[in-house]
C-alpha cells in the first residue's frame, strides 16, 4: 500500500468507532493551590547475599546520588549482611555493592515514596564471586557519537548551546553522556559495545547510495575507554558509510584509543583475522563481528557494504564460510560470534537471522550476540553440541539518537561465563534495563525496570515458531523475567521455578462488553496464566504501549518530575501534590483570560499494529477546570493519517474518575500521538490532573481455560459479544509467579 498517498487522501479526518466507557461527574470545589511534592530523608535497609543466599559481611554499600555534590554515603554489612542506609533523598539512586571477592554490582533503586513512609527495605541484593576460572562478559546494543549528539538542533552548525559533543570537549563530553552507565560497565572482565558508525576526523567521501551515512570524531570515542568499554565490533552495515577512507580511518583510530576491534577489514581476508581472542581469568574466550547485510540500496561491487578479496574492504560478511571458520578456528575457546542483520524495527528475527542463529549454535558457539534492528527483541535459545546455548537476539540501541519511542529502550547484557570439565557453562543472563532520555542512556529502576523485564519477556516467550528445510529450526525463546532489580533469562528449567495462584472477580458488562479489565500483577514477575468463565463471550488480550502514563520519573539521573515520554511546558508539567497513585500525575493549568493553549502531549510517537482496536484508558481530576479533550493522532513514518477526538470531560471541579474509549487506528497507522488539552475554564485558574494513562493495543484472542504462554506482558482482559442480557459476569484470573532458584 503507498501510505504516503492515502495519507493525502484522508488528511485530518476523524475515524469513528469510539466508544465512551465512563463518563465524570462534577460538583463544585475551591481554587486549585499546587504543592510539593512529599520530601524529607529516607532510610534504607536491605541484606547482601551471595548466589546460594549466605550473608555477605563487609559489603561495602554506597548510594550515588547524581545530583549530589558531596561524597555519597557508605555502610558496611554486617555479620548476617544486613545494612542501613540514613538520610537518603526520595528519587531514584545507585546502590553500588563492593567486595573484594565479588563482582562490583551497581543496583538502580527508587527511593519515591510517600512522606509516611519514613524507612523503606529492598530485601535481598544478590553478588556474584569472582573465581579463576569464571570471567564477566557484557554486551551493549547500538552505539555511535555522532548527527544530533554533535548538532542537536540539525542546522549544520556543531558546538552551539544544547550540543551533548562538543568540538573543543569531544572526550571529556562523550565520557559525560555515559556518565549514568559508567558504574555498570566499568564492573565486567570485558565490555563490548556494537559501533554503528565510522570513526573518522575527515567524513569527505559519504557513500553515494546510502540514505544515512553515520560518523563519529575519534576524540569521542576515546569516551568508551575512559568508561569501561573494552572492545567494539564494526562487522555491521555502517562501517563503509565513508567508502575505503573511512575504513581504514576507523581501524586505525580505534587501534590508537587502545579499543580491541573486530569485523571489519581493508579486505576480506584481512577482515576474518580480526578475532578477538583473549584469557580472562583462566576462561578463554573468541568474539568476531559479522554482517549478514551485503549492500543498501543498489547493488553495485564498488559500493557493497562487506568486505572482498583481494582489496575492496568492508565488513566481515556473515557468510556460512566466514562463521563456519571463526567457530572451527576458535577451538576450546567460548566462542561469540555478534552478528548483524535483520528487519529495522522488528520485534522479532528474520528468517535469514534465525538460520544464521542456529548454525552459529549447531557449530559450537558458546552465545551469540546480534544487532541492527535498534529495537529491543526477546532472548532466544538452540540446542549446541554439548548444551541449550543463549541468543541475544537484539540489544536495541545503547548509544542512539533515534526519535520513535520503541527505539529509546534497551538491555545492558551482563554474561557469566565458567570454564568447567573442559567445556564452558554460561552461568547466568542478567539484563540490565536501559533508557534513552535526550540520546542519553540512564539506568531504569523499580517498576520502569520491571516494565521492560516484561516486555523482553513477552518478545521472548511469544517468538514464533521458524521453518527450515521442512522442519522446525530449533529457535525457541528463553524463560525471562524481572528478579531483585536484575532481568535474568533462563534455558534451564532447573534454574526457576513458579507458582500459580486463582484470583476471582466480578465484572460488569456494559452492551455486551466488559471493557478494559486490569490484571493486578502481584509482583514484578507475575504473568497472566490463565482465564476461566461460565458466560459466553470473547476473551481478548491486551498490552499497554505506554511506559510512562503513570508519570513517574524512573530513572537514575539525579532529577525528579522529568516526564520521560511527556512535552511539558509551563502551564502543563508533572507535580508531586495530587496524585491518585504513586508519587507523580500531571497537571494542566489554565487561567480564564489566558489565550495559550494548554496541552500536555507524548514527546515520541508510540508504535502501534494499525490492524488492532486500541483503548485509550486514564484518570482525570478536576479543580475549577476548564473542558478537557482527549485526542489521539495517527501517523505511518512522519505522515498524518488522521485524529480523533476520544474523550471530552465538562468543565468544573470532581474527584479522580475513570476515561476510557477504544478506537479503530486507520489501515495503514504504524505510530500514535496522545494529548490531552485544557480550555479555558469558566472563571479565575483551574487545573486538571491527570494519571494512570494506558494505551492498550487488544492483540490475541484465547479461550476460557486455554493455556496462556508464560512469562508474558498481558495487562488488560477484555470480555467481547458476552451472551446477551448479561449485565454481571464472573471469571478467574490464574497468576503465575516466577521466582529463580
Amino acid at each position: 500500500m503507498d501510505h504516503s498517498l492515502l495519507a493525502r487522501r484522508l488528511g485530518p479526518l476523524l475515524f469513528a468507532g469510539a466508544t465512551a466507557l465512563a463518563t465524570v461527574s462534577v460538583r463544585a470545589a475551591p481554587e486549585p493551590v499546587l504543592s510539593a511534592a512529599a520530601d524529607g530523608a529516607l532510610r534504607l535497609r536491605g541484606r547482601i547475599v551471595d548466589r546460594d543466599g549466605r550473608p555477605l559481611v563487609g559489603v561495602t554499600v554506597e548510594a550515588v546520588d547524581f545530583a549530589a555534590t558531596r561524597r555519597p554515603p557508605r555502610v558496611v554489612s554486617g555479620p548476617d549482611g544486613r545494612f542501613l542506609l540514613p538520610g537518603l533523598p526520595r528519587r531514584s539512586l545507585l546502590l553500588r555493592l563492593t567486595h573484594g571477592s565479588h563482582y562490583r554490582e551497581s543496583i538502580p533503586i527508587d527511593l519515591q515514596r510517600p512522606a509516611r513512609l519514613a524507612t523503606l527495605d529492598v530485601g535481598e541484593l544478590e553478588m556474584t564471586a569472582r573465581r579463576p576460572w569464571r570471567v564477566r562478559l557484557m554486551f551493549v546494543g547500538d552505539t555511535m557519537f555522532g548527527r544530533r549528539f554533535v548538532d542537536g538542533d540539525e542546522d549544520g552548525v556543531e558546538g552551539e548551546p544544547g550540543d551533548l559533543i562538543r568540538p573543543g570537549s569531544r572526550a571529556a563530553d562523550a565520557e559525560r553522556v555515559l556518565r549514568f552507565v559508567r558504574d555498570v560497565l566499568a564492573s565486567a572482565d570485558y565490555t563490548v559495545a556494537n559501533l554503528e558508525c565510522v570513526v573518522t576526523d575527515r567524513p569527505d567521501t559519504p557513500h553515494p547510495y546510502k540514505p544515512y551515512v553515520l560518523h563519529s570524531h575519534p576524540d569521542a570515542v576515546q569516551g568508551l575507554v575512559n568508561v569501561g568499554v573494552d572492545a567494539v565490533s564494526s562487522g555491521n552495515n555502517h562501517v563503509f558509510d565513508f567508502l575505503a577512507p573511512g575504513v581504514a580511518d576507523t581501524l586505525g583510530f580505534l587501534a590508537a584509543a587502545g579499543l580491541d576491534r573486530t569485523g571489519a577489514g581493508m579486505s576480506e581476508r584481512e577482515a576474518r583475522r580480526t578475532a578477538i581472542v583473549r584469557r580472562l581469568h583462566d576462561v578463554d574466550v573468541a568474539l568476531l563481528g559479522l554482517s549478514q547485510m551485503r549492500f543498501d540500496g543498489l547493488d553495485l561491487a564498488d559500493y557493497h557494504l562487506v568486505a572482498e578479496d583481494p582489496a575492496k574492504s568492508g565488513a566481515l560478511y556473515a557468510s556460512p564460510e566466514n562463521l563456519g571458520e571463526f567457530l572451527a578456528d576458535a577451538g576450546e575457546a567460548f566462542a561469540v560470534p555478534m552478528l548483524h542483520g535483520g528487519a529495522e524495527y522488528g520485534r522479532y528475527p528474520t528468517a535469514d537471522m534465525r538460520a544464521l542463529f542456529v548454525d552459529a549454535i549447531a557449530g559450537g558457539a558458546g552465545l551469540v550476540v546480534a544487532h541492527h534492528p535498534h529495537v529491543l527483541q526477546g532472548v532466544g535459545v538452540a540446542e549446541g553440541p554439548d548444551a541449550r546455548r543463549f541468543v541475544l537476539m537484539s540489544l536495541g540501541n545503547f548509544l542512539f539518537d533515534q526519535t520513535t519511542h520503541d527505539t529509546v529502550e534497551s538491555v545492558i547484557a551482563v554474561v557469566d561465563v565458567d570454564a568447567r570439565g573442559g567445556g564452558h557453562e554460561v552461568e547466568r543472563v542478567e539484563l540490565i534495563p536501559v533508557r534513552l532520555d535526550g540520546y542519553v542512556p540512564r539506568l531504569l529502576a523499580g517498576e520502569a525496570l520491571a516494565r521492560v523485564g516484561r516486555l523482553v519477556a513477552h518478545l521472548s516467550t511469544n517468538l514464533p515458531g521458524g521453518v527450515r528445510r521442512g522442519e522446525r529450526d530449533g529457535l525457541r525463546g528463553a524463560v525471562v523475567f524481572p528478579s531483585r532489580h536484575r532481568v535474568l533469562a533462563f534455558a534451564d528449567p532447573r534454574r526457576y521455578a513458579f507458582a500459580d495462584t486463582r484470583e476471582p472477580v466480578r465484572l460488569a458488562v456494559l452492551g455486551r462488553d466488559s471493557g478494559a479489565v486490569t490484571f493486578a500483577r502481584r509482583g514484578p514477575a507475575d504473568s497472566l496464566a490463565r482465564v476461566d468463565t461460565d458466560v459466553p463471550a470473547d476473551i481478548v488480550l491486551g498490552r499497554d504501549l505506554l511506559d510512562h502514563g503513570d508519570f513517574e520519573d524512573l530513572d537514575v539521573d539525579g532529577e525528579v518530575g522529568d516526564a520521560f515520554g511527556w512535552e511539558q511546558r509551563a502551564a502543563a508539567f508533572v507535580q508531586g501534590r495530587t496524585v491518585r497513585h504513586g508519587v507523580r500525575a500531571a497537571a494542566l493549568r489554565r487561567a480564564a483570560d489566558d489565550d495559550e493553549t494548554t496541552s500536555l502531549v507524548t514527546r515520541r510517537r508510540v508504535p502501534i499494529d494499525g490492524d488492532k482496536p486500541i483503548t485509550i484508558r486514564g484518570y482525570l481530576r478536576g479543580e475549577a477546570a476548564g473542558e478537557v479533550v482527549v485526542r489521539v493522532r495517527f501517523f505511518v513514518d512522519a505522515a498524518l493519517l488522521g485524529e480523533q477526538v476520544v474523550f471530552t470531560q465538562k468543565a468544573g471541579s470532581y474527584d479522580w474518575a475513570r476515561f476510557a474509549a477504544t478506537v479503530t487506528p486507520p489501515a495503514g497507522a504504524r505510530g500514535m500521538h496522545l494529548s490531552f488539552r485544557q480550555d479555558r475554564p469558566p472563571r479565575g485558574a483551574g487545573v486538571a490532573f491527570l494519571d494512570d494513562v494506558s494505551a492498550i493495543q487488544w492483540e490475541r484472542t484465547v479461550a476460557s481455560g486455554e493455556a496462556i504462554p508464560t512469562p508474558n506482558k498481558w495487562d488488560f482482559v477484555r470480555f467481547r459479544d458476552v451472551a446477551p442480557n448479561i449485565t454481571r459476569m464472573d471469571a478467574v484470573f490464574t497468576h503465575r509467579r516466577y521466582v529463580a532458584r
